[in-house]
C-alpha cells in the first residue's frame, strides 16, 4: 500500500467569492505516478486570516477555535479512514470519508447516557429515567 500523506492548507488557485479561499484538505501519494487531491472542508478564510506556519485560522478571526477543531477533527478523521483501509484506492477512501455516521435514535442516545452515567459512578441517578 502507497505511503499517503493528509495536510489542511488553504487553496489560493481557486478563489471564491470576497477575496476568500478554501480550505482544502491534501491527499498525495505515489503509485505509478505522484498523485494529489484536494477534498473542500467546508470552512474559507482570505489570505491575511490564514496562518501559513501551522496551517490554520489565525486567532484573531471571530469562530477560529470551533474552525480550527473542525479541520483538526477532519485531518485525524482522514488518517484514521486510511489505516482502516487494507489497499489503497481514493475513490474508495473517499467514499468512507464522506460516509456520515448514523442517524442516532433515541434508544441508543439513552443507553449512551446511562453508561457515561455507570462510567463516572452516577448509575443511580440515571437508572430511573
Amino acid at each position: 500500500m502507497p505511503m499517503v500523506s493528509f495536510n489542511v492548507n488553504l487553496y489560493t488557485s481557486e478563489p471564491l467569492k470576497k477575496d476568500k479561499f478554501p480550505v482544502v484538505l491534501l491527499i498525495c501519494w505515489r503509485g505509478k505516478k505522484s498523485e494529489t487531491r484536494r477534498k473542500r472542508l467546508g470552512v474559507s478564510c482570505t489570505e491575511t486570516e490564514w496562518d501559513w506556519e501551522n496551517n490554520c485560522l489565525k486567532n484573531n478571526i471571530w469562530g477560529y477555535v470551533k474552525k480550527n477543531n473542525q479541520l483538526r477533527e477532519a485531518l485525524e478523521k482522514a488518517k484514521r479512514t486510511y489505516k482502516e483501509m487494507d489497499t489503497w484506492n481514493y475513490r474508495e477512501w473517499a467514499k468512507r470519508f464522506d460516509n456520515e455516521e448514523e442517524a442516532l435514535t433515541f434508544d441508543t442516545w439513552a443507553d449512551q447516557l446511562c453508561q457515561e452515567y455507570n462510567d463516572r459512578g452516577q448509575a443511580g441517578t440515571s437508572n430511573h429515567y
